[in-house]
């Protein structure tokens, strides 16, 4: 099971408009679900903590494996509401002006992908456990985008052989000149963006007085500002 992928390139752009069919492995090649199943590891990692703490309250878990549960959820944590606003306010509005058909966008699974993401991460931070988004680590995220950026670039030929170089993400054309250069700024400056919300988010919650209800309407403010369930 998969679909069918049409980038919708910019009038400006020198690439031939192919088409590409996402199943099997590829499935896994978009961003999101590069954040997706990263989130996977974050939790599984924090589940395996919790469990161990419950089963022998004296015993240590390695600390390697502490670190890296932290780090994971600090790599993934903006990177989920960076992919939210995207499709929201980038994706979604050029394939309406593209093609005019958003049905990939709004079926059930993109949705999980696109909003469920967001909001588990902002419910971790706010009504569960309360991780932190510590702001010294704050160049672990940008390496999971710069990753996936150097990934998209030596893939692109992978796609679609018979129509040369393709992107999955038509803010990556490199036939964009400056244009593509001051998109990943752009990108670049949200997410930073969404760590610091993330990172003060203990603060700010403290500072509207701490109660169940506040933490509940930070949720809901954040992810309704990121999310899109229709055109």
């Amino acid at each position: 099971e998969g679909w069918l992928h049409i980038p919708p390139y910019m009038k400006q752009s020198k690439l031939r408009k192919g088409q590409f069919f996402m199943s099997g492995f590829r499935t896994q090649l978009p961003f999101t679900a590069w954040s997706w199943n990263w989130i996977g590891l974050s939790f599984g990692l924090s589940s395996y903590i919790t469990w161990m703490a419950v089963l022998d309250p004296e015993a240590s878990v390695s600390p390697w494996i502490l670190r890296l549960g932290l780090l994971s959820f600090e790599t993934v944590a903006p990177a989920t509401l960076l992919v939210s606003a995207v499709t929201s306010y980038v994706i979604w509005p050029a394939m309406l002006a593209d093609t005019g058909d958003t049905s990939g966008l709004s079926d059930t699974r993109t949705l999980l992908w696109h909003d469920a993401n967001c909001t588990m991460i902002l419910i971790e931070i706010c009504l569960l456990g309360g991780l932190p988004v510590i702001a010294s680590h704050c160049s672990t995220t940008p390496l999971l985008g710069a990753s996936y950026l150097v990934f998209s670039w030596l893939y692109r030929d992978m796609w679609s052989p018979k129509d040369g170089s393709q992107f999955l993400y038509h803010f990556f054309d490199t036939t964009l000149g400056p244009t593509v250069t001051l998109g990943l700024l752009a990108l670049l400056t949200v997410l930073m963006l969404f760590y610091g919300i993330l990172c003060a988010a203990t603060s700010i919650l403290s500072l509207l007085g701490g109660s169940l209800l506040t933490h509940c309407l930070f949720v809901l403010v954040v992810a309704g500002s990121v999310c899109r369930f229709r055109d």
